[in-house]
């Protein structure tokens, strides 16, 4: 993850996410004619590792990116043609996996105000741009996808509540608790002041700065490459959980320098 500190961010009173088939249309949010851009780009590549991201036009054919330590990784193996690749990346700089978003063709535009939001569509896309958002957001459908620019700018102000399965939250601050109640939710490229609990089966969560624990209760969960503060700890029978340090930031500047990182402890997984 890139290093990170606390901002100020831009208020908004908007909450975009798709939730109907408009082929290809996108409306504006709310009643005073401002617009939002689909989040990513369909095509693109982005590498996500702990200095940052770097967006990459996704090649085809039998072309690929070439990463810092010599691996050729071709995205559009593990992609359909027009979706977005995000590519996590380990603190070697080594591939971890490649995380595929659909494209904007079966998308349209929704909003909520700040308050509680919930999200019931399955493969809703909940699109946060560079914006904070006040209140609680509780997901209920399956595929959905929270999709912010970066920890950095985009920041939900409450909790987050995952009730379906196979949702993808990605480049986003959580001020409160994130509880995964679904199986094979993914988490990554993200920043979250509460705890991470999760109580279905093969979630994921990497890349990301926690300052509460991780807790699990399912199996076959697995934490890769993550900032965490307080503990890791499962009842279930994790799959993998690797490479995680633990870091101290009582101010929560959310900077940790390179002092910092090279004497940072692994965090055991108990």
């Amino acid at each position: 993850m890139r290093s990170q500190e606390a901002v100020a961010l831009k208020k908004t009173h908007r909450l975009c996410c798709s939730s109907v088939l408009l082929s290809g249309v996108l409306l504006a949010c709310g009643d005073n004619g401002v617009g939002s851009r689909f989040p990513y780009v369909p095509g693109e590549t982005v590498l996500i590792s702990r200095s940052g991201d770097e967006v990459e036009r996704t090649p085809s054919g039998d072309a690929c990116i070439e990463l810092d330590d010599g691996d050729c990784i071709r995205p559009q193996e593990d992609c359909d043609a027009d979706d977005h690749a995000d590519v996590l990346l380990d603190a070697d700089g080594k591939h971890i996996v490649t995380i595929c978003l659909p494209d904007e063709r079966d998308i349209g535009l929704i909003y909520a105000d700040d308050g509680t939001a919930v999200i019931p569509d399955n493969g809703a896309v909940v699109i946060l741009d560079d914006a904070e958002l006040d209140g609680d957001v509780v997901v209920e459908g399956n595929r959905g996808i929270i999709y912010g620019d970066s920890p950095e700018l985009t920041t939900l102000d409450g909790n987050l509540d995952l009730r379906g399965n196979e949702t993808v939250v990605r480049g986003v601050t959580v001020t409160g608790d994130v509880e995964f109640h679904g199986n094979k939710a993914e988490l990554y490229y993200c920043v979250v002041y509460g705890d991470v609990v999760l109580k279905g089966n093969e979630n994921f969560i990497s890349n990301c700065t926690i300052f509460g624990s991780i807790i699990g209760s399912g199996n076959e969960d697995t934490v890769i490459n993550t900032f965490v503060q307080g503990e890791i700890t499962f009842s279930g029978a994790p799959d993998q959980c690797r490479d995680n340090l633990r870091f101290e930031d009582s101010d929560r500047d959310l900077l940790i320098d390179d002092k910092e990182l090279a004497d940072a402890e692994r965090v055991a997984c108990e």
